[in-house]
């Protein structure tokens, strides 16, 4: 008897059970959500990366030269990689940076897309030939890297390797 009175203690009855179901079912997938907005100053990693406090973010759908990559304009090398953390460094300048992001890549940093002034950093950069549209990932660029590509904008004056192909030619 004292058995069934510890069983019943736990979970009096079934309207007890269904109610400890239902928080469950809203409170796991609450602590596992994968979306988000980040408000804040930000510091600029590379020219597709920035951080917001603790959090690394990588701008969504564009990539950008590596830092150390170069692009070549009539036989000499330019540092297009720098020029783009550069650029971004100015674009994001004081102001506070507000990001929004939907899931996280495999190195674990947040995928965003984000904004200064209500200007949409990652479109400008592709727009600004400074980054490339990452259409293995997102179309939503293309219109701005078609008119950089045919105004001859940033790496488009250019001979270079777009970053992804450039990444896969280092040694590891």
């Amino acid at each position: 008897m004292r058995r069934h009175h510890r069983e019943t203690a736990r979970f009096p009855n079934r309207k007890s059970q269904l109610r400890l179901w239902l928080f469950a079912s809203i409170l796991i997938p609450a602590m596992n959500a994968s979306a988000g907005e980040l408000y804040g100053r930000a510091s600029v990693i590379d020219g597709d990366s920035l951080r917001i406090d603790d959090y690394e973010l990588r701008l969504h759908g564009i990539d950008a030269p590596e830092f150390r990559q170069t692009c070549v304009r009539e036989g000499v090398a330019e540092p297009c990689g720098i020029r783009a953390k550069n650029a971004l460094t100015q674009m994001v300048g004081s102001n506070n940076v507000r990001c929004t992001w939907t899931e996280r890549d495999s190195y674990g940093r947040l995928l965003a897309t984000c904004y200064v002034e209500g200007e949409n950093l990652n479109a400008r950069l592709v727009a600004a030939g400074l980054a490339l549209a990452y259409t293995r990932y997102s179309t939503r660029y293309e219109p701005e890297q078609r008119q950089a590509r045919s105004a001859g904008r940033g790496v488009w004056s250019t001979v270079f390797s777009p970053p992804w192909q450039w990444r896969r030619e280092q040694p590891r």
